[in-house]
């Protein structure tokens, strides 16, 4: 990849993060001074949340735009895990699972949450973190059947986790705090079904031009929405839960949110480094 490319990747990626941490710490402000802790209502009389939902669609825009400006150029027809930075983050996602699950069994045991979502997000927690393992155990990835569903099995955890969050209408904050963590867990959602098409076995004859660039373009965008979102879902809610403003349902999860946003920054940077 030229440098040119670089340049434009690593602009694009440190404007994106650079709005996102401002937005992050406006959430923050809201979520500490104008949400009622009790219902995640806006406390009446407050205009600034129309501010953050302005602020929320400029940051799209800008995410948007800034795939169109990197996508001009032929880009990575695969991923690789030779960068030492995806290596740790895919190792600390796996680590996650892991923990999400023991954490999750107990919960389930001890009758916390007994949940159908949360007994199937447990299995699954299973194959992703075989996933995360594998990813940062090799640095290039066969392309097989296997190695492609055992890449979906992510999106397949988010999937289930879209629809716990779409149907829990008890979760402290959710009223506030909801659309945010959907765009999020959709945003991760298709991050790893765009990896696991990197890894179909290939078909050269059938793929042209631009459909790789497509493919390419569809993967840099849900990597800057994975990026952003993470930034502006999980960091202001971690930050009032641990200040016991609000409650949280899972704090690991968040967590596991957190890591995989981190894990798709540490994917922008292997490829802006190309």
């Amino acid at each position: 990849m030229s440098k040119s490319k670089n340049a434009k990747i690593i602009a694009v990626f440190c404007t994106v993060l650079a709005l996102s941490a401002v937005l992050s710490a406006f959430r923050t402000y809201l979520l500490f001074n104008c949400v009622e802790p009790d219902s995640g209502f806006y406390i009446v009389g407050s205009n600034l949340n129309i501010y953050f939902n302005i602020a929320v669609g400029v940051l799209v825009a800008v995410i948007l735009l800034g795939t169109l400006f990197v996508i001009k150029n032929k880009a990575p027809e695969e991923l690789n895990s030779e960068s030492t930075v995806v290596v740790f983050s895919s190792s600390l996602c796996g680590f996650l699972f892991v923990t999400v699950l023991l954490y999750g069994i107990y919960k389930f045991v001890i009758g916390d949450d007994r949940s159908v979502f949360l007994a199937i997000e447990l299995l699954l927690c299973v194959p992703s973190a075989i996933n995360f393992f594998c990813i940062c155990s090799k640095s290039t990835r066969d392309k097989s059947a296997a190695q492609t569903m055992l890449s979906l099995s992510p999106s397949i955890f988010f999937a289930v986790r879209i629809i716990d969050v779409f149907t829990d209408t008890k979760t402290q904050i959710n009223v506030s705090q909801r659309s945010l963590e959907l765009v999020m867990l959709c945003a991760m959602m298709l991050l790893f079904v765009c990896e696991s098409g990197f890894l179909l076995p290939d078909r050269k004859d059938s793929v042209t031009e631009n459909d790789e660039r497509a493919s390419v373009a569809k993967y840099f965008a849900v990597v800057l929405f994975t990026v952003a979102f993470a930034v502006v879902t999980v960091i202001p809610y971690t930050i009032v839960s641990a200040f016991w403003v609000y409650e949280s349902k899972f704090l690991l999860m968040d967590i596991l949110d957190g890591c995989i946003g981190l894990y798709a920054a540490t994917r922008m940077i292997s490829l802006a480094k190309r």
